[in-house]
């Protein structure tokens, strides 16, 4: 069993995701990716690919498993950027999102995040005292938009935010649990470089966490 720490990653695509599994990986990381277009196999670049849907919070306790039956030891950073944005069909009538799309929104962007945090906090006793211990929640500033048509993916992002919010005034760091809040700068110019920019500053805080 190697003895490198080990970065869960719940969400990935071709941008952010993909990005941040990179970023670690060439820093010794063991990978594990989730989504739901994994197969439950290593990819080319050895990752461990999950296939988990976040609309269905039971498929959080799920990866976390997986996680443990492949690599044997709990991830020490956890980074939940899974997310679903569904636009009002009528542009103008936000409440023309049916309450069932807008469940599913909810489940990816807030309930299976919190269920994500709950397993990390849950799994991180079994690591070593001096381990590092990290939760990432990523966002976009696309949900802070005024715009009409995407409030209501703002209200579910937010939602979790909320709730890490208020969690962190209570018992929660005491257990280890690292809540940092970043929004992607937005330019038209220059996509990859606003999602190297994310990660620079994801790592960057990672780093200065790691060496406290």
């Amino acid at each position: 069993m190697s003895t490198n720490p080990l970065l869960l990653l719940l969400g990935v695509g071709p941008r952010i995701g993909s990005a941040v599994a990179k970023q670690f990986a060439r820093h010794g990381y063991q990978v594990a990716v989730a989504s739901r277009s994994g197969n439950n196999k290593r990819t080319e670049d050895r990752y461990f690919f999950i296939k988990a849907d976040f609309s269905h919070s039971s498929s959080v306790p799920a990866t976390f498993e997986a996680v443990n039956a492949e690599f044997g030891v709990a991830p020490s950073v956890v980074v939940y950027n899974a997310y679903s944005l569904t636009p009002p069909p009528k542009e103008d009538e936000l409440f023309s999102v049916s309450t069932d799309v807008f469940a599913t929104d909810m489940a990816v962007n807030t309930v299976s995040a919190y269920s994500a945090a709950a397993e990390a906090v849950g799994v991180w006793g079994s690591l070593p005292q001096d381990a590092q211990r990290t939760f990432i929640y990523t966002g976009s500033s696309k949900s802070s938009t005024a715009f009409v048509a995407l409030r209501g993916c703002h209200w579910c992002w937010e939602g979790g935010f909320s709730i890490f919010d208020r969690l962190g005034g209570q018992h929660v760091f005491a257990q280890g649990l690292q809540v940092r809040r970043m929004r992607r700068i937005e330019s038209p110019q220059d996509d990859t470089a606003i999602e190297h920019g994310l990660i620079r500053i994801l790592f960057q805080v990672f780093l200065r966490r790691s060496e406290q």
